[in-house]
Parts: structure tokens; C-alpha cells; sequence
């Protein structure tokens, strides 16, 4: 099945304006640069400007999403992310993606869960914290009773997230609370989204998934309270500018050997694998 992905989403990738050590042009080549695809440009570019002002948070956090789109040094996107700290303590956003590049790669994935949660201690209303921090400990902790309180966190502060919902619905399936489990698929049904309620009746069943999970989970969610707007019309596609893949496993291949929608689940146990 497609397992939900975590963002690197560009929560920093459009800021107002402020860097002393970049051009406001020399930003924007950056950005089209990295849209085309011309990573090692892009970073070229990000490094001259941080010779001339290594203190800029925001363009060692950028720096670390255009090496994980690289996909060539998870390393240097880790390193990045950490130096982005290390200037800015609050930068609750390069926390939210070192949580993200942990939990995507076989580098300490222990260390996601407490990036998660200081990127919460940063910001306690960062609702894509909260969506990413239930997922990893559902999926990759097998920590049902926890996540959902993190998934209860996400619609507190966003109520039409849907996909949180859905995944509260599975934490309450692995509990046990079918009851509860059945409000979650009349939440995500009343919110138009027939195919997550779908996927929760079949998992509710035992039965088998033959559809993928919708790959944008979090499109909708606010902005963290400090996040700008993006600066233009079309944000980057899901999987397609995040950093991370669309996670495609053979169905078939997993229907035939009776496999059920729920060990697909717990099969995945690391929804947040990179290229």
C-alpha cells in the first residue's frame, strides 16, 4: 500500500525577505533552480551566500531540503538542519524537518519522536508535528494508546483534518475500540472522504485494500503561526518537491500471499523512507 509519507514540507522554502547575506534575486534563482530540478546549482548558490553570512537559519534549512530532494547526503541535510538550530534554538521548523529526515532514513530513527516533540516545545500548535509525530508512533513504535492522543492533538487545533482522523481511526482499530473506531469513519465520511472511510471499514473487517491511500495527507493543514504564505500561486506537489517518494508497493503481490490491509500497516514500518 502507499503509506502516508511525512512531509519536508516547504514551510521555510517561501519567508519574507530578510537575509543580509542573499540577494532578493539570487533567492529567486535558487527557487527556480530547485524547481527545475538544478539541485547542485541551487546549492551553490545558498553556500556563496552563507560564505558571506553564515548566520542565516533559513538558508541552512533550505539547504538541507535541496540535499534530501538531492537524495545524495542525507548526511548534509542532517548536518544542515542541526546548524539551522544551533543558530535559531526556536527554529521550530528545521526541528519539524530533522524529525522528518530521521524518521525517513535508517540514520537513528529513534531520533525522530524527539525532534517531533521539540518541534511542539517550539511551537505547541504546530499541527503537522502533531500529525507526523502519531504516525511514526503508530507505525514505527507500535504505540496505538500514544498516537492517539497526538492525532487527537492534530484535530483539536486543525477539526477538518481529515487524515488525522483517519489515523486516529486506526490507533482505536489496534486498540481494540471498534466503537470508537466507527466515529472516526463517520468523521472522515461527513468530511467528503469516502475513500478513507472505506479504508478504515475494510481494516475494521480484517479485509483486504485494493485502493492506495491518498498521497497528500497534510495539503490542507495551516501554516505554523510564524509560517509565511507561499509566495506563489502553485505550492509543489505531494512527492514531487517534498523530498520524499511516493512509496508504491506491489498490491498484488501482497493480496496474493492473503496479506490484510492491517499487516500492510504494521509491514510499514517506516513510512517516511527517502530516495
Amino acid at each position: 500500500m502507499r503509506t502516508f509519507a511525512l512531509v519536508v514540507l516547504f514551510s521555510c522554502l517561501f519567508v519574507p525577505f530578510a537575509f543580509s547575506g542573499i540577494s532578493r534575486d539570487d533567492y529567486q534563482r535558487v527557487m527556480n533552480l530547485f524547481e527545475e530540478g538544478q539541485y547542485n546549482e541551487s546549492i551553490a548558490i545558498l553556500k556563496s551566500s552563507l560564505d558571506q553570512d553564515p548566520n542565516q537559519a533559513v538558508l541552512y534549512n533550505l539547504l538541507g531540503m535541496i540535499y534530501l530532494k538531492q537524495g545524495e547526503s542525507i548526511a548534509s541535510a542532517i548536518g544542515s538542519f542541526e546548524e539551522a538550530i544551533r543558530i535559531d534554538p526556536d527554529y521550530m521548523d528545521a526541528y519539524f524537518n530533522l524529525a522528518s529526515t530521521y524518521a525517513s532514513s535508517a540514520n537513528r530513527p529513534e531520533l525522530a519522536a524527539d525532534y517531533f516533540k521539540k518541534t511542539l516545545e517550539a511551537d505547541p500548535k504546530y499541527v503537522r508535528a502533531y500529525f507526523g509525530l502519531g504516525w511514526f508512533v503508530l507505525t514505527t513504535q507500535e504505540k496505538p494508546e500514544e498516537a492517539s492522543e497526538y492525532f487527537k492533538k492534530a484535530v483539536e487545533y486543525f477539526p477538518d483534518f481529515s487524515e488525522a482522523y483517519y489515523g486516529l481511526g486506526l490507533s482505536y482499530i489496534q486498540m481494540g475500540k471498534a466503537p470508537l473506531a466507527l466515529e472516526s469513519i463517520s468523521k472522515v465520511r461527513a468530511m467528503g472522504r469516502e475513500d478513507l472511510a472505506y479504508y478504515l471499514e475494510t481494516i475494521l473487517r480484517g479485509g483486504k485494500v485494493s485502493v492506495p491511500i491518498p498521497e497528500d495527507p497534510l495539503a490542507e493543514v495551516p501554516l505554523a503561526d510564524n509560517e509565511a504564505l507561499p509566495s506563489q500561486e502553485t505550492a509543489p506537489e505531494w512527492g514531487k518537491g517534498t523530498g520524499f517518494p511516493e512509496q508504491v508497493v506491489n498490491r498484488e503481490d501482497k493480496i496474493s500471499k492473503g496479506m490484510t490491509a492491517q499487516d500492510e500497516i504494521s509491514e510499514s514500518n517506516n513510512p517516511f523512507q527517502l530516495y
